[in-house]
């Protein structure tokens, strides 16, 4: 008999865990999907809900919904509409094959969707999970450590602390990643220096590190991020394509409110993606949105945008001999001509 499961709440790695434990008790025969609010989901979602599997007894289906969906959205109505018509007819008469768990970044969701989950019926199930406050979070990492035998200075311990959000499935991610790193090393004590060190040999470049680099119109460092994304993750370009289009989305939302006379802190504050707001408030973050409000103007992002869209459907189809070629002239129109793409010549034909 499938259940319904609400789980709320900024806390991912308690939140996951539990998830994973749903899923493994549906036994491996189970069929399992996963959703993101985005894109042309929701008819697949609709499908997975509603049509039974020939090949399994059960499904297990789970709605994910990020910070990123939510941020900025009308509290309580962090759903909208459409999406929300959806989960209630389907709760209205749940599947009793289908277990669906619905995870939300928030601690409240809206209204019409939290009603299914605030009685008894035990086929219902609401869950909240809260970040880990400040002063357990050192505690965790110094316990984490013993567990795996090894002792870490405060100083290290704050900064491992810097390196993550407030989550403890990252947290466990980071520390499980030293872990391993020092116990291979024999280190029984880990420094401050010790955790530079790790940090300088395992960072690994991504398209919001290449976007840090165009940002500050630095072709050289974005032509050496390009190959170093290529080095170790040229299967996943698709990805760093989706981080360039998000951060120059977020960067013109910035820039037509400057351009219009708004302040710039007002305008990192009410940064938007897609219409959810996306405020820019990390410090690293505000030195790169800086740097790029300093170097391209509404028009240059508007290029840049259509061209990283052209350009990813070329990735997409071509192969991975010219990938190299591709993306350094991809980042040299977006870094020397601001979106303008030049002209290959075609060779002549005889």
């Amino acid at each position: 008999m499938g259940k319904n499961y609400l789980l709320l709440g900024p806390e991912t790695g308690e939140k996951n865990e539990l998830i994973e434990k749903i899923k493994s008790e549906l036994g491996p025969d189970a069929e399992n999907y996963k959703f993101y609010p985005f894109d042309d989901f929701a008819d697949h979602l609709a499908d997975a809900l509603s049509n039974a599997s020939l090949f399994s007894p059960s499904r297990f289906i789970w709605l994910d919904i990020p910070a990123e969906y939510t941020n900025g959205a009308s509290r309580p109505a962090f759903i909208k509409k459409d999406l929300a018509k959806m989960i209630t007819d389907y709760l209205s008469a749940p599947d009793p094959d289908v277990t669906f768990v619905i995870s939300i970044a928030e601690t409240a969701i809206n209204k019409e969707i939290d009603s299914f989950f605030s009685g008894t019926n035990a086929d219902f199930v609401k869950q909240t999970f809260w970040e880990m406050k400040d002063s357990q979070k050192p505690g965790w990492v110094k316990a984490f450590f013993y567990k795996n035998r090894i002792r870490i200075e405060d100083e290290a311990v704050s900064r491992i602390l810097l390196m993550v959000d407030n989550d403890t499935a990252e947290l466990k991610t980071i520390c499980s990643q030293l872990s391993i790193f020092f116990q291979m090393k024999g280190s029984s004590l880990i420094t401050d220096d010790d955790i530079e060190t790790y940090l300088t040999h395992t960072r690994q470049d991504d398209g919001y590190t290449l976007f840090s680099y165009i940002a500050e119109g630095n072709l050289q460092a974005s032509l050496e991020c390009g190959d170093s994304i290529l080095r170790t993750a040229k299967d996943q370009l698709v990805s760093v394509f989706a981080s360039l289009v998000w951060s120059f989305r977020r960067l013109h939302s910035v820039l037509v409110q400057t351009e219009s006379g708004t302040d710039q802190y007002a305008a990192f504050q009410n940064a938007s993606v897609l219409d959810r707001k996306m405020r820019i408030a990390r410090p690293n973050d505000v030195t790169t949105y800086k740097q790029a409000c300093n170097y391209y103007k509404a028009s240059d992002t508007e290029r840049i945008i259509s061209a990283l869209a052209i350009k990813e459907i070329e990735f997409r189809s071509g192969g991975q001999d010219l990938q190299r070629i591709q993306l350094h002239k991809l980042i040299y129109d977006i870094v020397v001509n601001k979106g303008r793409c030049t002209q290959v010549l075609d060779f002549p034909s005889y």
